[in-house]
Order: structure tokens, then sequence, then C-alpha cells
């Protein structure tokens, strides 16, 4: 894979965290890191799939802080996602 692939594929991260987020709801930072793995083949850790959301605040992450896990939400936009990705990314969180 090529370094221009790989920076690009980094930078749309968040926008599939986020998308996830807007499908499922809140989830807890182990179910979203394991649904983003899943959905998009990645072997991200806790920590990384954190980090993006912390960079990213800005465009909608938010953190809930529950009892004993901390929940997390997306209220950002995602309009400028192709139709057709979308339509794949659905039949993907659907399988899982």
């Amino acid at each position: 894979m090529s370094l221009d692939k790989l920076r690009a594929r980094r930078r749309l991260d968040w926008i599939r965290i986020g998308f996830i987020l807007k499908s499922k709801g809140d989830l807890s930072l182990d179910e979203l890191t394991f649904t983003f793995n899943q959905m998009f083949h990645n072997g991200k850790t806790n920590r990384e799939v954190a980090r993006i959301m912390m960079c990213y605040s800005r465009y909608g992450f938010e953190s809930r802080a529950g009892s004993k896990v901390t929940m997390y939400s997306f209220n950002g936009n995602l309009d400028f996602i192709h139709p057709r990705t979308i339509q794949r990314w659905i039949e993907k969180i659907e399988t899982l």
C-alpha cells in the first residue's frame, strides 16, 4: 500500500467511527473498537480509537462518563459521504 493511500485511510477513520456511533447509538470503547475492527478489517486498539475521537472531537464526538463505563456518541454531520458507501457500510454493520 502506498504512503498516500495509508494517509488517506487514516484521515477517514474518524468518519467511519462517527458512522458506527450514529448507526448503533452510544457505545462503550470496547464495543466501538470491536465493531470498527470487524467492519473495516483493522487492528486498532482501544487507545488508538479513543485518540482518534479525541483529535476529531470538534466534529461532534462526545463522551459521557457513566458509573463504570464511559459511553461515546457522535452528534456531527456526515452528509458528505457518498450514498453507495453508506449503503455498503449499513450492510456491513447489519451482519455484525
